[in-house]
């Protein structure tokens, strides 16, 4: 696996790369971002997210969160939810940089979350892009699922399945008896919470592994996003994973491999889910 190292000099891009903050710099206290309430959660659920890169013949394997209020849902990185925890019970007075830091590599969190406001029938999508951290809105993806007879359990629930195609895949869905339409990254639609989906391929595939009841603050950290659209976004986080050394040229902030040298324009682990 290739392992990209930033220099760093704000703690929102700290999470992003297996950076140890030591001495002088990692003695500092650690300021984290003002939280913003979105709704409280009465209902969490955790998914493996597994992508495969066929030209790289490299997978990756995440944990995110879904979680589910009455107005609306966050679906992210279950390593940044884990964090915000062991920091909230176990540093009730603050922390340091090298102490984050140190988080950070031991729960790996992954940037970008998907934002559904249930009520109005929009979601926001935050990702991240180098040093910059975006944010685009769009309605509910119109989502045409076709119902199947075929049965699946998973986490104890009986699940039944769909299919359809979505910008450019074609995806299979396991949902459950639980009624709410919703589901991993921008999925739902269906008559109940959906715990399986993958495409046609396996190159995404998202599998519930636990769910339960919760009464959680669902928040986003306020930071200084770049509003775009999705076009924008996809094209641009293309160019940087294709060509990482191309797009940052130039930048104050240079991006530098483990040994510290420049990284080569060569293309890092990618392979976008939305292909349209």
């Amino acid at each position: 696996m290739r392992k990209i190292h930033y220099i760093i000099f704000t703690l929102i891009g700290i999470c992003d790369h297996s950076q140890i903050f030591e001495g002088e710099y990692g003695n500092r206290p650690a300021r984290m971002p003002e939280k913003l309430p979105l709704d409280t959660s009465y209902i969490e659920c955790i998914y493996s997210y597994n992508v495969y890169d066929p030209v790289l013949d490299e997978n990756e394997e995440s944990y995110q969160i879904l979680e589910i209020g009455m107005n609306k849902s966050k679906f992210a990185s279950y390593g940044y939810y884990r964090i915000d925890s062991i920091i909230k019970n176990d540093y009730p007075d603050g922390l340091t940089f090298a102490q984050y830091g140190n988080l950070c590599i031991e729960n790996d969190p992954k940037p970008g979350s998907v934002i559904k406001d249930l009520n109005s029938g929009s979601l926001e999508s935050i990702g991240r892009i180098f040093m910059d951290t975006y944010i685009y809105e769009e309605p509910f993806p119109q989502m045409q699922w076709k119902l199947g007879e075929e049965t699946q359990e998973i986490c104890g629930y009986r699940c039944n399945k769909a299919t359809m195609t979505f910008r450019g895949r074609n995806w299979t869905a396991w949902y459950c008896n639980i009624p709410v339409s919703n589901g991993p990254w921008k999925f739902g639609n269906l008559p109940g919470l959906i715990l399986k989906v993958e495409d046609d391929s396996r190159e995404h595939v998202f599998n519930a592994v636990s769910i339960r009841n919760s009464n959680n603050l669902i928040f986003l950290y306020k930071r200084n996003y770049v509003k775009t659209t999705r076009e924008k976004f996809d094209k641009a986080l293309s160019d940087y994973k294709l060509n990482p050394g191309n797009f940052v040229a130039g930048s104050p902030v240079l991006l530098k491999n483990k040994n510290g040298k420049p990284v080569p324009n060569n293309r890092m682990f990618f392979n976008p889910i939305e292909k349209e």
